[in-house]
Formats: C-alpha cells, structure tokens, sequence
C-alpha cells in the first residue's frame, strides 16, 4: 500500500539511529500523489549513512528542518530521482563530514526551492561533487555560497540541465585537486559573464591539476580583457 503522507513527524526524533540509507526508499507510486513528508523532529544526532534515503520517493515535500547530521559522511543519491519533490528542507544540514555527496539531488525534474543555512552547507570535505544537482530544470533557490571545494576532485555532470543558483560563485572554490568536470554547465544553462569572468582571472592565479578541460556550456567571457587574457594564458 503507498505511503501517503507522514504528519507529526516532530515527535520522531530517532537521535540514537546511525543508518537511514533508503529508509523511505521508493515510497509512494508513479500513481499517488505525494506523499508529504514531515520529518521535522529528526535531528540525526548519531546519523552517519543517509545513502539514498528517499531514492524514487514521490514526496512533494520533505521536511528535514532539525536534521543537524554533523556526522554524516555519506549523503551520495539521497534524494536521487525524487522527480516529483517540489521543497526540501534542510535548515540547519551540516555537512562539514561528508566526504560522499554526488548524485544527492540527481533527477529532481520538479525541486523548485531547496533550503539551507550556506554557513553550513559548505561540503569542504566531500572528493566527489558529480551529479549533484544533474537534471533539476525547475531549480530556482538555494544558497550554496558557502561551498569550498576544499577536498573535491570531480565536479562532472554537477549543473548539468540544471539552471545555476545565483548564490553559485564557482571563483570562490579551491580549483587546485580538480581532475574533471565534464558537463560541469550543459547547454543552454550558463554562468553569468561577470562571474566568468571572475572565474577565469581566478583559475590563472590557482595552481591546477595540468590537462583539465573545463566544460562551462553556453557560458560567455568578456573579450579583450583580463578575463580574455587569463583564458589564453590557461589554455598556453
């Protein structure tokens, strides 16, 4: 029987529980809408895994506003192919242990608004940033201004189909460890051409990993400027 819906969640704290990989795995149908999912008293104090915790859930929306999830080092597909989520709540997510994180918002068709607190949601320790928010046309908010890149080797396929959030400013990343980004930005989904910029004049100050090509779709650079001169030298 489909799961429809899950109310009162405040009263489910669960603050001794390690695991949440696919907990809500597959829940509801292509023939259900919903269900809405209120998990607001989750605090996940002891988690650790939350590996594909919703994973082909049809949730609209998802509430995970006390999940803290410090500990966390696996957050890879947790929210994969969620295609009918709309809202997902993540408040006060920390993810300064995460060192698995693609795929985490992967095939979200329908996710409009992500939140998150960006002091928090930083990520400076996961290697692995592929997929993340691959195929989530409908995206419009969410801060992740506070991402690093500390740690992070891969960033293919991270926006691909996906428009950019305003808050993302791919110069303030540490582009040192990075050895692909294939379909980094696809298609018609761009950066705008002051952050481009920002970030080729930023790129040239870095040392990189030699050989890398940098996949930024349809994204456009001023010519005849700093931003064009840092190009060619990268490029020599």
């Amino acid at each position: 029987k489909a799961l429809t819906s899950l109310v009162n969640g405040g009263n489910m704290v669960m603050g001794s529980v390690p695991d949440f990989s696919y907990m809500f795995h597959n829940c509801g149908t292509n023939t259900v809408t919903g269900p809405d999912l209120d998990l607001s008293g989750l605090t996940g104090a002891s988690a650790t895994v939350t590996t594909s915790m919703f994973q082909d859930s049809t949730a609209i929306a998802i509430d995970m506003s006390s999940f803290v999830g410090a500990s966390v080092n696996a957050m890879n597909s947790m929210f994969y192919r969620c295609n009918e989520v709309v809202t997902i709540d993540l408040d006060v997510l920390d993810t300064t242990s995460v060192t698995n994180i693609n795929y985490m918002f992967l095939s979200c068709n329908d996710l409009v608004t992500v939140t998150v607190d960006p002091l928090k949601f930083i990520g400076d320790s996961a290697t692995d940033f592929s997929g993340f928010l691959d195929d989530c046309g409908s995206l419009v908010t969410f801060d992740l201004s506070g991402l690093t890149m500390a740690s992070c080797t891969t960033l293919s396929s991270m926006f691909k189909a996906t428009p950019i959030p305003s808050s993302v400013t791919p110069a303030d990343w540490d582009w040192s460890g990075i050895t692909g980004t294939y379909n980094f930005i696809q298609g018609s989904n761009t950066l705008s051409t002051a952050k481009y910029d920002a970030l080729l004049i930023e790129l040239d100050s870095q040392t990189l990993v030699s050989g890398v090509d940098l996949y930024m779709g349809s994204s456009t650079y001023t010519g005849g400027g700093a931003a064009a001169t840092a190009r060619a030298s990268l490029i020599s």
